[in-house]
């Protein structure tokens, strides 16, 4: 998954910089989400595309 690189990022960082734990959890939540949404964007893609490509070979 793409959020692994940007998570192992922020606790390197808030380590550093002092960022509080909260907003660090907040923040690693919003990439989860963001990773969750992207995977139902592309599933709705392909079978968007699986059905218009059913839907012309029909025609």
């Amino acid at each position: 998954m793409d959020v692994f690189l940007p998570f192992i990022s922020l606790v390197l960082l808030s380590a550093g910089l002092g960022i509080d734990n909260g907003l660090l959890i907040f923040i690693i939540c919003v990439l989860l989400l963001n990773d969750a949404a992207q995977a139902m964007i592309d599933t709705a893609t392909a079978k968007r595309v699986a059905r218009t490509a059913a839907q012309e070979a029909f025609s």
